[in-house]
């Protein structure tokens, strides 16, 4: 856990250095941007970006609506807006390194709101806004991390990530995610989302928060170098249709993706859409050093954290001092599995309240081998009848005591 903190005290002192560095700026009004929602503003943007560039000076950019092609933002450059209520760079940027992008809202329809060049690195997106998603690859979430381009140290701080503009099939495999973070032929590392909140209302009626598939999916290409320290720390995850989040090695067994820390976060469900074939809150699938602490999390369709594709070796995941409030009306009408499912070496279930009134049982030890489950309170009322804890299939070696039972 030490090399999250060390990562996000880094990006913080890089957040502040741009902040110092880049004033007084230029105005993207003087090369000609209008700003009326109507004009194409991009020619103006590239020459505002590049007389930006060359002065090392931030480019502001005043309330308005500014309708762009896709930006390729200079490594080195800032952008400000008034803020993210009132300035809005209609269409999608892709952004470099050492860059600081703030208050502003991003993106439209059809396309990703942000996404990275290879190699970029020590970028920062504070009090953003972003819209976006629907398209085709890459253009499917909101925002794109990763996807054949390698990227590190980006850190995502107070911004809202709207519901992605896309509409799922039937299978649930057009990946409409809000936060698509993939290595695919790629190194991913030290990504940070603090303060965020994701699945805000996109504002089209009806169901118009959460996600149409996930909030964020973290995933590798079978063969790639893979993913490594993903933090989400104070954030807001609106009820997704499918899974809330998922943390996905490679099926071939590399164990290429590693460190996971979600801590102080809210995460409101899963599963709004009973037909979506995952609907968990968090599903780990099955990167090494996971730690999910201090949480309050809701319920699913689907069981509230799910393991699989298990390595033969572990890896081992930490649940501790989380709420779990599986009865409280969020939107979501649990199938009735049990809320936990540990399978695997060397899990760590403790100091966690779970409160629960379905299924024949909270935490399930599924062929696990050496898990922890102790120090939980379990509130579960007179007529629930069940046991808190269920082993199976072959399970060894558990500690299981002690735990409170209301």
């Amino acid at each position: 856990m030490l090399l999250f903190v060390v990562v996000v005290a880094c990006i913080a002192l890089l957040s502040h250095a741009f902040d110092a560095s880049s004033s007084p700026g230029l105005n993207v009004r003087s090369f000609g941007a209008k700003g009326d929602g109507r004009t194409d503003d991009t020619a103006a943007f590239v020459k505002a970006l590049a007389a930006a560039a060359r002065s090392q000076k931030r480019l502001y950019v005043p309330a308005g609506v500014y309708p762009v092609r896709r930006l390729r933002l200079p490594d080195g450059v800032s952008l400000k807006g008034a803020s993210s209520r009132t300035t809005w760079v209609r269409g999608g940027m892709t952004f470099g390194s050492r860059q600081h992008i703030f208050d502003l809202k991003i993106g439209d329809a059809g396309s990703s709101a942000v996404r990275n060049v290879a190699g970029a690195t020590g970028t920062v997106f504070e009090r953003c806004h972003f819209r976006g998603g629907g398209g085709a690859w890459p253009n499917e979430a909101v925002l794109a991390i990763g996807q054949k381009a390698s990227c590190s140290n980006l850190l995502f701080k107070d911004c809202e990530v709207e519901r992605n503009l896309g509409v799922e099939d039937s299978t649930f495999g057009r990946c409409y995610n809000n936060i698509s973070v993939y290595a695919q032929a790629s190194t991913v590392r030290d990504i940070t989302f603090e303060g965020c909140h994701v699945g805000v209302s996109n504002g089209q009626g009806g169901h118009d928060t959460g996600s149409p598939r996930m909030g964020i999916e973290c995933w590798v290409q079978n063969g790639s170098p893979g993913w490594q320290n993903i933090t989400l720390r104070g954030c807001v995850f609106e009820a997704t249709d499918g899974t809330c989040l998922d943390f996905a090695d490679g099926s071939d067994a590399t164990m290429a993706a590693n460190g996971v820390l979600v801590e102080g976060c809210t995460l409101k469900g899963a599963g709004v859409l009973a037909s979506a074939p995952w609907s968990n809150i968090i599903a780990v699938e099955c990167p090494s050093g996971v730690v999910i602490t201090g949480n309050t999390i809701y319920r699913s369709y689907q069981p509230v954290i799910s393991m699989s594709h298990l390595h033969a070796s572990g890896p081992g995941v930490v649940i501790t001092g989380n709420t779990f409030d599986l009865v409280a009306a969020n939107g979501v009408t649990p199938y009735g599995y049990d809320p936990f499912n540990l399978m695997g070496y060397d899990n760590v279930f403790t100091g966690n309240t779970v409160t629960c009134n379905y299924g024949s049982g909270i935490v399930d030890l599924n062929g696990a081998h050496n898990n922890t489950v102790t120090g939980n309170t379990f509130v579960v009322g007179a007529a629930y009848g069940h046991a808190a804890i269920r082993e199976y299939n072959g399970s060894s070696g558990n500690t299981v005591t002690p735990n409170t039972v209301d």
